[in-house]
């Protein structure tokens, strides 16, 4: 909400507030906390994104990786605490699998540590992706053409 729509709540507020303060049937008075308590929840409920959860849970679904996998990481932690959830959960590990680099995901199943039929956590997830991703930086410092910086 902005612009004119900010200053007609505003002016709607402090009619109603100028309302309930000075109408003749039991007025309340202007120092009365019930008139600052229903203005901080009708605020609340003005201006709280009530949908945030599920807002979340469609970014996690389109999120990716792009080039920095911490930043990938990130988000998706940031995500799944709006959310609330258990990272430790299934579907949200098929997620984080989902949205990793298909190169880096390959790379990690194909680690000899890695077995289909013993599941892993999101730490053990989080960090087999840092580690084959570190191994992939080294690699592509030594591949042929490269120069190396001293």
């Amino acid at each position: 909400m902005g612009g004119e729509q900010m200053e007609g709540w505003k002016a709607d507020q402090l009619n109603q507030l100028i309302e309930k303060t000075t109408h003749t049937n039991n007025p309340i008075a202007d120092t009365d906390e019930v008139l600052w308590t229903e203005l901080e929840q009708v605020f609340k409920d003005s201006f709280t994104n009530t949908n945030v959860k599920n807002d979340a849970f469609m970014m996690l679904q389109h999120l990716t990786q792009k080039d920095s996998l911490d930043l990938y990481i990130s988000e998706f932690k940031q995500l799944t605490n709006i959310m609330g959830v258990n990272r430790d959960d299934h579907r949200i590990l098929e997620l984080f699998k989902k949205g990793l680099k298909n190169g880096l995901l390959i790379s990690i199943i194909r680690l000899p540590t890695f077995d289909p039929n013993t599941p892993w956590n999101f730490a053990q997830w989080e960090e087999a992706a840092q580690k084959q991703h570190n191994k992939w930086k080294v690699q592509q410092q030594y591949k042929k053409g490269n120069e190396i910086k001293c």
